[in-house]
């Protein structure tokens, strides 16, 4: 919902696409945060908090996206999971110098999310070969 990226954005809001959920008998929804490369993790959270909170016709969970890597990144990643209960990030292996992260920082992520007890998704494509 509301999702900007690579110059779109969706075109249900919140409010519409939860009210639209519920008239399809979905109670819950799961949405992406999926922070500009180098944007703090916690910041893109709260916007998104913030862009649902007042909206939402029903139970709604988020998961955030991992777009670049850093010690801050790590740190964030487990603020997220302590103090605001998310458990799950997405990677990506696409859209190089937008999204992508490299092996090595990919492998970050996934012992971080070990060591929280989270889940890592991953948009599994070759950013590379697809370049």
């Amino acid at each position: 919902m509301e999702l900007e990226m690579m110059g779109t954005k969706a075109v249900d809001d919140f409010y519409q696409g939860t009210k639209a959920a519920i008239a399809g008998g979905t109670t819950m929804i799961m949405d992406f945060v999926i922070p500009k490369k180098g944007e703090s993790l916690l910041e893109a959270y709260e916007k998104w908090r913030g862009l649902a909170d007042e909206k939402v016709c029903c139970d709604y969970a988020l998961h955030v996206g991992v777009t670049w890597w850093s010690e801050k990144v790590k740190e964030e990643m487990a603020l997220l999971c302590k103090e605001n209960g998310i458990n799950s990030f997405k990677v990506f292996m696409a859209y190089k110098d937008m999204f992508m992260l490299e092996d090595d920082d990919l492998y970050e992520v996934f012992e971080t999310c070990k060591s929280l007890g989270a889940v890592a998704q991953v948009h599994a494509e070759n950013g590379n070969i697809i370049a």
